[in-house]
């Protein structure tokens, strides 16, 4: 298995940042190895044994099966993304516009 790419510490300290610029990460102080909530690793092939995973532009992003904390962060994420979801759109703004007569 690879170890987790430097460019892993840039994408959490933008999304723990409020989601910006990773402009961001250089106002932040400098991050160990033993601080990350959440471990994500990447490649070129196509990783096994993991808990997820997803190709971006020819590069593989996954979770180790056996990294148990990274499981349970991400899980919580999820659950928390879920709870934000509104379930419904918007209803688009109802016009009348009169034909005169």
């Amino acid at each position: 298995m690879r170890s987790p790419g430097i460019a892993r510490q840039g994408i959490l300290r933008c999304a723990f940042a409020g989601g910006g610029a990773c402009r961001v990460k250089n106002a932040m102080p400098p991050l160990r190895e033993d601080d990350l909530p959440i471990t994500i690793y990447s490649g070129s092939e196509k990783p096994e044994d993991t808990y997820a995973a997803i190709e971006y532009r020819d590069h593989w992003f996954w979770i180790d099966d056996k990294d148990f904390q990274s499981k349970r962060v991400f899980t919580f994420l999820m659950i928390m993304l879920s709870l934000a979801e509104t379930g419904s759109t918007p209803a688009a703004p109802l016009l009348t516009v009169g034909t005169g007569g």
